[in-house]
């Protein structure tokens, strides 16, 4: 590493300790303060956005407090932006500029966006996540091999690991972990459950020496349920007392705002496991919780988060703070179904419980995350895929059986899921019984379970995200 490469690193390592142990009040009005002035700069310079705010009749003179930019600046989306413009409306002055890299949404939902980075972001976002990977994993003291199975063009930018960006493609991730994994201290693993699940299920199964090193995994794209990330530390023999041996770390993304807009430490582990095991803890803290949401920090000089009731349901709200961001995005609603909690709050529910033990030692706000809020009514009550992935995972033997892919109907008053099956697996009676209860357990309605045979070829499973219902 160069000297200057060395200075860039300590300036972002003392950058995120500031961060983490700021005075979150003095953090949260500093946020506020970057968000309007983020929205002014695009009412001035952004074509679409000037043409939407005179649509909504919304003067920006006029927006001075947080409280006016909350009551009366218009929810963005991906469909109101992206699906409707052209890119360079979008973007700062009407044009792309110096961008250098353009990538693109999963396409989900059916509509694609998009992200542009210029190259002093790219830079940053280096260094940023250079930083994370430090912190989480130790990159800079052990040789790594970070090998990135998300799908599409996303990209994980490190100038401190090894990296293979093989896609979500089974066999290539399997073939770097053989012919590399054992030349390196230790492993990150980055992709979403399914196919993370079979990669390190197949590494396992062939004994390859690569699990002979400690693996790490960060996870996102979905919900991620908390016996996930005890399945997988099953396989790889973590021990949450021995991080530096293995791991599990929930990230959370959007495309279009930012690779990791969130993710979590060993203290929200720690607090989301203490809530999984005291359902009315959970409840005490985060009110009425179907099944335990994810916890996960963000950084507030970052991005600006507000969760906003939209359609009976408080939903996620982001407005970008990098003013070199090209395409900047105010009051963008990602359609996820989560709530934000601030440090000081977190911190006086915990104390009036008695549980001020639990406290995260980092001074940030959390993104409590449960989800996309999509559910299927099933005698009068809503059910989750959410809950489903709870009661897969809740039996290693179940959860080693199907493939974590499944669609949910309601039949005759009762849930009936479909669960696929791994390749040569087949289920007994005693382990169909067993999900069933744990699924009536969760869901509280009466559950049936019907395997199916998997029917999708390997290649390109896992590039789109499973559908549910």
């Amino acid at each position: 590493m160069s000297l200057s490469d060395e200075l860039a690193a300590f300036l972002a390592r003392r950058a995120l300790e500031h961060v983490t142990r700021r005075d979150p009040k003095s953090a949260e009005l500093d946020s506020e303060r970057r968000a309007l002035s983020v929205f002014r700069s695009a009412a001035r310079h952004v074509p679409v956005y000037r043409a939407l705010l005179e649509e909504h009749r919304v003067d920006p003179r006029r927006v001075l407090t947080i409280h006016d930019f909350r009551r009366v600046v218009p929810l963005t989306s991906k469909e109101l932006l992206f699906q409707s413009h052209e890119l360079p409306r979008l973007c700062m002055n009407g044009q792309l500029g110096a961008v250098t890299l353009a990538f693109t949404s999963g396409g989900y939902s059916g509509t694609y966006s998009f992200g542009l980075e210029r190259r002093g972001e790219a830079r940053f976002l280096t260094r940023w996540l250079d930083t994370l990977l430090d912190v989480h994993f130790g990159v800079r003291a052990r040789r790594t091999l970070l090998l990135n199975v998300l799908p599409g063009s996303v990209r994980v930018p490190s100038s401190t690991t090894l990296i293979s960006e093989v896609g979500a493609r089974l066999e290539p991730a399997l073939a770097v972990l053989r012919h590399l994994g054992e030349h390196v201290e230790q492993i990150v693993v980055i992709g979403e459950p399914p196919l993370l699940k079979r990669i390190l299920e197949r590494a396992v199964e062939e004994r390859l020496r690569a699990c002979r090193r400690p693996i790490h995994v960060v996870v996102g794209g979905e919900f991620v349920a908390e016996g996930f990330r005890a399945y997988v530390g099953g396989l790889l023999g973590h021990d949450e007392a021995r991080p530096e041996n293995g791991h599990v770390v929930t990230s959370f993304g959007v495309s279009e705002i930012a690779l990791s807009l969130a993710h979590e430490t060993a203290d929200l582990r720690r607090l989301r496991r203490a809530f999984q095991e005291d359902r009315a803890l959970c409840e005490a803290v985060l009110g009425p919780c179907d099944f335990v949401p994810s916890l996960l920090h963000y950084i507030p000089e970052l991005h600006h988060l507000e969760s906003v009731p939209i359609e009976g349901r408080p939903r996620l709200v982001v407005t970008t703070l990098d003013p070199r961001r090209p395409i900047p995005l105010v009051r963008y609603t990602t359609g996820d179904w989560a709530d934000v909690l601030g440090a000081d709050e977190l911190a006086r529910r915990l104390e009036r419980l008695g549980r001020s033990d639990l406290l995260p030692r980092w001074r940030l706000p959390i993104l409590v995350a449960r989800g996309r809020g999509h559910g299927l009514e099933v005698s009068g009550r809503l059910v989750y895929p959410e809950q489903v992935k709870e009661a897969l995972f809740a039996d290693p033997e179940v959860a080693a059986t199907a493939t974590s892919r499944f669609r949910m109907e309601c039949e005759a008053g009762e849930l009936l899921v479909h669960a696929e099956l791994e390749p040569g697996k087949s289920a007994r009676s005693d382990m169909t019984v067993r999900f069933e209860r744990a699924l009536g357990r969760v869901s509280g309605v009466p559950a049936r379970v019907c395997w199916e045979e998997r029917r999708e070829p390997e290649v390109g499973r896992y590039e789109a995200k499973a559908r549910y219902f």
